[in-house]
């Protein structure tokens, strides 16, 4: 192969869908983590 010629996979290890959950990993997060510990008051909106 060689470094001009990368053939992206998308679910292998270094692949396209495991850069997608890295990337959207910390959202989840948030999102979960919002849910059981809201950073609001419960009566300010």
């Amino acid at each position: 192969m060689g470094l001009l010629s990368y053939q992206m996979q998308c679910f292998g290890r270094q692949g396209l869908l495991i850069a997608a959950l890295v990337r959207l990993a910390p959202l989840g997060a948030w999102f979960g983590l919002t849910r059981f510990f809201p950073p609001w008051e419960a009566g300010a909106a």
